[in-house]
């Protein structure tokens, strides 16, 4: 097993927003689409006095920053008493959420006159429109600032609605917590913010800070928070779920009192203390236990459910399981796993960093901001947590 030695201040490497970050003051992005990954320093540095590999970390950012960049959220490196209003204010998402009726644009049928002089029926809106009946409603953001309203979503008339502000003054009630990122996707139906807790922590040198990421979402989904710690070494958001010890995902009942949120903001800082103990106790057995490349190979492809050996696999399969054993090896090979090189610590973060990075991603506008979503809301804590578990039974 390596050390650090290596590495390299991330500061050391100039960014293209270096002496805002240097500053302390917060960087709203115009939502553009900042390389990020694909940028390599183009991107900002992630918490500049910390350690990170010499790429650094191959241009990774976390999910919070990711989806800033790229949805014109807020990134704030040294936080000076911005807190969630201000936040809202400054990206624009300072709007107040109410529930209204929703109506249909009438259609009809028109005769048009084609460029040969035929005549073609073809339906067109009318400009009537009728109203749906009373339990059709939808979410509509109207502006503080007086700008023009914008829908949402469709819902449920008994949908309660919870302001953003409210939802996620959460956050700024954690005692030990700053805010380090804001913004919002899906149409600003759904808006989130991640805060720091403490100072971080390391697994056996292996250093990595803790956040806890909230979001609250306007079209009926509710709102819900993750624990994210992040390795600083690859910018891997390791939340697998470790059964009734720890788990990384919890929810906010849409209550309004201010002794509520302050009750939750302490339950919530006691569930990140226990998940970073139980995350580096399930770590140092992990550093425990050797792994070659084949054996990691071996371990790889048992997660991704795919036997090389099966008869029944197409070819294309085949072709697809192989290409991804390539990847998986170059990334266990590359400097973001040097520490505790062949052992399954190593295997693990390797499969991780493929899953929030590499992986394929569906839907979306964008695959960058897709691969962002999708670390940000949990979706893949179910194969991290089979990750860590097939790891700890070899």
């Amino acid at each position: 097993m390596s050390n650090h030695s290596s590495y390299r201040p991330i500061d050391a490497t100039p960014f293209a927003d270096a002496a805002r970050v240097d500053s302390g003051e917060a960087i709203t992005f115009d939502g553009n689409g900042a390389k990020g990954r694909d940028g390599g320093t183009g991107t900002l540095g992630f918490f500049g006095a910390d350690l990170g590999s010499a790429a650094p970390t191959q241009g990774r950012v976390p999910a919070f920053l990711g989806l800033a960049e790229r949805t014109g959220g807020v990134y704030i490196e040294d936080t000076r008493g911005l807190n969630v209003a201000d936040a809202l204010r400054q990206t624009g998402l300072d709007f107040e959420v109410r529930l209204d009726s929703l109506a249909i644009n009438v259609s009809e049928d028109v005769a048009v006159v084609g460029d040969n002089g035929s005549l073609t029926m073809e339906r067109q809106p009318s400009g009537a429109q009728v109203p749906m009946r009373p339990r059709w409603v939808a979410t509509v953001g109207y502006p503080n600032d007086g700008g023009t309203p914008f829908g949402i979503a469709p819902c449920s008339p008994r949908y309660t609605i919870i302001q953003t502000e409210a939802a996620l003054e959460v956050g700024d009630s954690l005692s030990e917590g700053k805010l380090v990122a804001l913004g919002a996707w899906d149409n600003r139906a759904k808006v989130y913010g991640a805060w720091e807790l403490g100072d971080g922590f390391d697994i056996a040198g292996d250093p990595y800070r803790s956040f806890v990421t909230l979001v609250t979402s306007h079209d009926g989904t509710g709102t819900y928070g993750l624990m994210a710690p992040i390795r600083l070494g690859c910018t891997n958001q390791t939340n697998a779920t470790f059964g009734r010890r720890a788990t990384p995902r919890f929810s906010i009942r849409h209550v309004g009192e201010a002794k509520f949120k302050l009750d939750e903001a302490r339950r919530i800082l006691g569930l990140t203390k226990q998940y970073e103990e139980v995350l580096r106790e399930e770590s140092e057995e992990l550093l425990a236990k050797p792994m070659t490349k084949d054996g990691f190979v071996v371990f790889a492809r048992e997660l991704w459910g795919v036997s090389t050996d099966d008869e029944d696999l197409s070819k294309r399969s085949l072709t697809l399981a192989k290409a991804r054993d390539e990847e998986l090896l170059a990334i266990l090979a590359s400097q973001t796993c040097e520490f505790g090189r062949g052992t399954a610590y190593a295997g693990v973060q390797a499969v991780i960093e493929h899953m929030d990075f590499f992986g394929t991603v569906r839907g979306g506008d964008s695959p960058s901001t897709r691969r962002y979503e999708r670390i940000m809301t949990g979706e893949l804590d179910r194969a991290k947590t089979r990750a860590w578990e097939l790891a700890a039974a070899l």
